[in-house]
């Protein structure tokens, strides 16, 4: 389970202390709204922050399938 927002993460964490939470096996918490990509304590827009990191993924999501499809053939 993936939870962000300082008083989602109090919530979810007051329900498995509780007990109520037993099937989920992991918990991520991210205290900044929307994860902490670009949060409050670093120097760059979430916004900018967010689009760098998806080009970051989506260019090694691209190297990754072509060399898959050259292993492949």
């Amino acid at each position: 389970m993936i939870v962000d927002g300082i008083h989602h993460v109090a919530r979810i964490l007051e329900l498995a202390e509780s007990g109520l939470l037993d099937e989920v096996r992991f918990i991520e918490a991210w205290a900044c709204q929307g994860g902490c990509l670009g949060g409050p304590l670093t120097v760059q827009n979430p916004f900018w922050a967010k689009y760098h990191l998806e080009e970051r993924l989506s260019d090694k999501l691209r190297v990754t399938n072509s060399g898959l499809e050259k292993n492949v053939d």
